[in-house]
């Protein structure tokens, strides 16, 4: 059994809401990004382009790193960071549970 969730417009993390924006063409220090957790905008841009696999990914990557930046005093490389996001991934696609990216607008 598969169950499909809209891609959320909005996250908390640690008690704050975050909202999760959907940016082309998304940059950091000149080179392309999948996404950027942007604590001091409360905001989540992630690449609007590509497969909804590798949004989800990124989205999974961003919240760990406010995660980790509120709990952990931000203890995390971007690698373990990475790795988790990918562990997460396979750990909800295992259960059947999916994030539907068409519902994002």
């Amino acid at each position: 059994m598969t169950i499909s969730i809209p891609a959320p417009k909005t996250v908390t993390i640690a008690g704050l809401t975050y909202d999760v924006r959907l940016t082309p063409h998304l940059a950091y220090e000149g080179h392309p990004a999948r996404g950027l957790w942007k604590q001091a905008e409360l905001a989540i841009d992630l690449e609007a382009r590509g497969p909804g696999q590798l949004k989800t990914v990124s989205l999974l990557h961003e919240v760990i790193h406010g995660i980790d930046a509120a709990m952990c005093g931000g203890q995390l490389s971007d690698e373990v960071t990475e790795g988790l996001a990918h562990g997460l991934h396979q750990f909800l696609n295992g259960l059947g549970i999916l994030i539907d990216w068409g519902t994002h607008e």
